[in-house]
């Protein structure tokens, strides 16, 4: 199964709307508002945010196996693993392991000159164990936990192919019972989200092909229906529904207009923005020290208008890179864009 070049704008600009959501979801103001007000900045979180790292673990997984062909019973575990996985695991070194390095250390620098934390006690097994958990469950890099358990899934895909090549559509039962389960997305280990995208690549279901069967407006409104179920009524659901009615409700539409030029070109710095945005959240400090924080249209503003500014000073910085530093933007973002 190859990905068409249609499919695969489609693909950047809906990760490029993942990143901004989770953009907006790191610039939230919850925290800092009086608290009489924080269960209602709560539901406008909740209502105002879609399930965006969800899409991007299904997309993770999908893009993982897409080239291992359309027949999923005719592939080979021996195989896969002995050349197919080797070739894929060289890859995500350059595009993973080594964007995780320089932006773990850019954090350990960034905590020790701007957040003044002292690293002198922390012997050589600790300083490495930074990189995988420096306390919180996260790596120093909070925001980098996502790729931490890319590179797992990288390492350990074997096993996923192997579920998939040997349960075949049944996966999708699996998937349903393990997603019943509320299993932490931030678990390392395993991911149901990918495993349902490494399920629609491995079986040649093309997500060019099932958004343009499924009609993408109902999708959009089966979504929003849904979500407001949940919020309103407290109606537990399986926890890939959701995420997988809004992506083929999106790609529908993406496949159905062709996003601008424009576009398609901001999306290229999806991923500097993800690697880059945590480092400015604290300008919302600023800004919520200039209003009344008891008004809650205030606060909502500020959260917004943080998004916004966080947004453009990554842009501005990556366009910038790419003038003068093409090189080094390249190895910032895996060599992405």
């Amino acid at each position: 199964m190859i990905i068409s070049k249609q499919e695969s704008n489609g693909i950047n600009v809906l990760r490029f709307i993942c990143i901004l959501f989770l953009l907006l979801h790191h610039s939230a103001v919850i925290h800092l508002v009086p608290d009489f007000l924080s269960d209602t900045m709560k539901t406008v979180h909740y209502t105002v945010t879609i399930p965006f790292l969800q899409i991007l673990f299904i997309l993770s997984g999908y893009l993982f196996f897409y080239k291992k062909g359309d027949n999923l019973f005719s592939l080979n575990v021996a195989s896969f693993v002995k050349k197919t996985y080797t070739i894929k695991l060289s890859k995500r070194v350059k595009s993973l392991v080594i964007p995780y390095v320089i932006w773990s250390l850019v954090s350990i620098a960034y905590q020790v000159f701007v957040k003044h934390r002292d690293f002198s006690s922390t012997n050589l097994f600790g300083f490495i164990a930074l990189f995988w958990d420096s306390g919180s469950g996260h790596p120093i890099g909070m925001a980098l936990w996502y790729i931490r358990n890319l590179i797992v899934f990288a390492i350990v895909s074997p096993i996923y192919f192997i579920v998939v090549k040997y349960l075949g559509h049944l996966t999708l039962f699996l998937i349903l019972f393990l997603s019943s389960l509320s299993m932490s997305i931030e678990y390392p280990f395993f991911n149901v989200y990918l495993l349902l995208g490494s399920y629609l690549s491995l079986s040649g279901i093309s997500l060019e092909t099932l958004s343009k069967k499924i009609n993408w407006q109902l999708s959009i409104l089966c979504y929003l229906f849904l979500k407001i179920l949940e919020l309103f009524h407290h109606v537990e659901l399986s926890s890939v529904v959701l995420p997988l009615l809004l992506m083929l409700g999106v790609m529908g539409a993406l496949m159905k207009y062709e996003p601008s030029e424009i576009l398609k070109k901001v999306s290229l710095a999806s991923t500097f923005i993800y690697f880059c945005h945590p480092y400015f959240t604290g300008i919302r400090n600023i800004y919520m020290s200039l209003i009344d924080t008891t008004v809650i249209g205030l606060d909502i503003m500020i959260w917004f208008v943080q998004a916004a500014t966080n947004f453009a000073i990554c842009y501005c910085i990556y366009l910038f890179l790419k003038k003068f530093a093409p090189r080094l933007l390249s190895v910032l973002q895996g060599n992405r864009g």
